[in-house]
């Protein structure tokens, strides 16, 4: 995103399961934010919710690769960490 837009600087690591979080998403990512959208191996959300992936990057994982698991953990901790500043932010902990 270009640095004139509200979120330039900011990275968001999407997580939610439910629509909601796809919105949230959406509109984070055309305030300018990055919007890193983890699936797995299938990449279900972006074949089947094309149009609210729009603006957003997509990685798929292996939940039982380690390398995949610590990719996961390093987006997590670049993302913001404020409920309060972004309170549509999902958060994942588990597997």
């Amino acid at each position: 995103m270009t640095a004139n837009t509200p979120l330039h600087d900011i990275i968001v690591t999407e997580l939610g399961e439910r629509v909601g979080a796809d919105v949230c998403g959406s509109i984070l990512a055309q305030l300018g934010a990055t919007v890193i959208v983890p699936e797995g191996g299938t990449g279900d959300k972006a074949e089947h919710r094309a149009r609210l992936m729009a603006g957003k990057l997509s990685v798929r994982l292996d939940s039982q690769a380690a390398s995949d698991v610590e990719l996961l953990d390093r987006l997590v901790a670049r993302s913001p960490q404020d409920d309060r500043a972004l309170p549509c932010q999902a958060r994942f902990l588990g597997g």
